[in-house]
């Protein structure tokens, strides 16, 4: 017996985990909800993510992983949290989380129990039932990126909308439209957070007209002029400025400063 393998092309390679994982997500949470929940973990706040499914929580957070790109998550990601390290949720420390709610019921942990012993600023993201969420720190600014909630508003809401069996099964619309939504989400991070940074990289073939449909440059070929303060950065929006200045000092964003645009 003879077996082919076919290997992808290297344009899915960056598709990989969202393809899987944001369907689920975007079906699930609301597009509001979905960018607080993408910008307030760039934020470094607590996120946990509950569902009924084991497989709508997990895929929440790893959808949350995928997207943040070229960034990545510096602190703890728990797709399924087991009941052995419950004792996390009470821990100081921001922590991405995907949550049976059986689990919780289980364990009689109530989020909206002021006396729970929970940490106070963890926000909950009830994906069967937004209502039921509770966000404990959502007092920061939801950057305004050009307009990138307009961009991607018919695309998420067409898979939001649709049959959830469609989602599940990989349907080859909803296949396009994720790859839509990830590309004008990375871009759009690419564009206000990353090609601002001083560096000796020339930026001049990238069409700010054409923003989002053109290929990011790679953040390994950049090299600061200088060391980078948040004073070089200059945004047009109040928004996105507001939201870098938080930004700024993440963790995330030091640790790619450090790892990804410093000379070789």
């Amino acid at each position: 017996m003879r077996i082919n393998y076919q290997h992808p092309s290297f344009k899915e390679y960056k598709y990989f985990d969202a393809k899987w994982f944001c369907p689920i997500l975007f079906k699930n949470l609301s597009l509001d909800g979905f960018l607080k929940a993408l910008f307030g973990v760039m934020l470094e706040k607590t996120i946990v993510f509950t569902a009924e499914d084991v497989q709508t929580s997990s895929c929440a957070v790893l959808a949350m992983k995928a997207l943040v790109e070229p960034f990545k998550i510096c602190f703890a990601i728990i797709p399924v949290m087991p009941k052995s390290v419950l004792e996390y949720l009470s821990a100081p420390v921001p922590l991405l989380v995907g949550l049976p709610t059986q689990l919780l019921r289980n364990n009689n942990i109530d989020y909206f129990d002021k006396n729970a012993d929970l940490n106070e600023e963890m926000n909950w993201v009830n994906l069967d039932d937004e209502n039921y969420s509770l966000w404990n720190c959502d007092d920061f600014t939801i950057p305004h990126l050009a307009d990138l909630k307009s961009a991607i508003k018919q695309d998420y809401d067409f898979i939001h909308n649709i049959n959830k069996n469609l989602v599940e099964y990989q349907d080859e619309e909803v296949d396009r439209r994720v790859k839509n939504i990830v590309d004008l989400i990375r871009n759009s991070i690419f564009e206000h957070f990353v090609i601002p940074i001083p560096c000796s990289m020339d930026y001049a073939d990238f069409d700010n007209n054409q923003k989002f449909n053109k290929e990011m440059p790679s953040p390994r070929s950049m090299v600061p002029t200088s060391s980078v303060e948040l004073k070089d950065f200059k945004f047009k929006d109040n928004r996105d400025k507001d939201f870098f200045s938080e930004f700024y000092f993440s963790l995330m964003f030091q640790t790619f400063l450090e790892e990804y645009t410093k000379k070789e």
